[in-house]
């Protein structure tokens, strides 16, 4: 390997130059045969150790950056889920619908555009390329997922419209005859609903926090 480089060295022209120069300048100034010189200059001597070393630098550098690079799969990989992190942080911020769920009660009404952002995290799911291909990052992607399907999903079996909010935004809620005529099974698909919404919650800041960790 190091005999290929110095080869590799040797043809290159900028190694010549600078060993030329250098053995000019010891003939010009230093031959013992020019005993008498029209001009009266002092060159220190470090110049001419100067001269080799930086041909032979350049030429190195020249000869290393002609070498064709490896191809690192996992540059590549992480380049890649950076992306695909950056793809998720926009499609489900923190600051929307996961923020609303953080603390929200679903024994009151709320309206139904306040899960946009889990819908649209559910759609862009669909996409093959919405994938991480660290393994652990795509496994909390996963649970993710799952957690916001399931909890969409009962959302939409167990709450019913009560109020137009405006022009397409509607409110929703447990159905509120349940909580006088069986207050038991309201606070079941409450208590339900609110556990999901914590699951979610829990699954979005793991995977959060472990994106940061790794990439």
């Amino acid at each position: 390997m190091f005999l290929a480089y110095a080869k590799a060295m040797l043809r290159e022209w900028v190694l010549w130059l600078f060993f030329g120069l250098d053995a000019i300048g010891l003939v010009i100034f230093y031959a013992p045969l020019i005993t008498k010189r029209p001009w009266e200059v002092a060159i220190p001597p470090t110049v001419f150790w100067l001269l080799p070393l930086i041909g032979v630098y350049w030429a190195g550098h020249r000869v290393y950056a002609s070498i064709p690079k490896v191809d690192d799969p996992t540059i590549r990989h992480r380049e890649r889920d950076q992306q695909v992190f950056k793809e998720l942080t926009k499609v489900l911020p923190s600051s929307g619908s996961i923020r609303w769920l953080r603390d929200y009660d679903f024994g009151g009404a709320f309206r139904l555009s306040w899960l946009e952002d889990l819908h649209r995290f559910i759609e862009k799911c669909t996409d093959p390329g919405f994938e991480f291909i660290d393994a652990d990052l795509e496994r909390r992607r996963l649970a993710l997922l799952a957690k916001i399907t399931d909890l969409t999903h009962l959302i939409g079996l167990e709450t019913f419209p009560v109020a137009r909010a405006g022009e397409e935004d509607m409110v929703s809620r447990i159905q509120p005859e349940m909580s006088n005529k069986d207050p038991a099974r309201f606070r079941e698909i409450q208590d339900r609903i609110n556990a999901l919404a914590d699951d979610a919650v829990e699954a979005f800041d793991e995977l959060v926090r472990q994106a940061r960790r790794v990439l």
